[in-house]
């Protein structure tokens, strides 16, 4: 985890052919885009606090505080 990149960056955390393969992202600044992956995801607030906007779906925005876990379909745009 410690070379994880910066901002938007994901890193992979686990073995070589986990699957699925758990990721580490440190933002500092709130995301100027929304994001749509191909693949479902599960995002879990490990630290600090932070908010999920969706488009399209409701609830369009979320607050996160350290434990949070929230479930993206793929296809959904998101941004945090």
């Amino acid at each position: 985890a410690q070379h994880a990149w910066g901002s938007y960056d994901d890193y992979p955390v686990g073995p070589a052919g986990t699957d699925p393969m758990p990721h580490l992202s440190r933002n500092r600044v709130p995301q100027p885009f929304f994001l749509v992956c191909a693949e479902d995801q599960v995002l879990i607030q490990m630290a600090g606090q932070g908010e999920i906007l969706f488009k399209d779906i409701e609830p369009s925005r979320m607050r996160l505080q350290p434990g949070d876990s929230v479930y993206i379909p793929a296809g959904v745009p998101s941004r945090l």
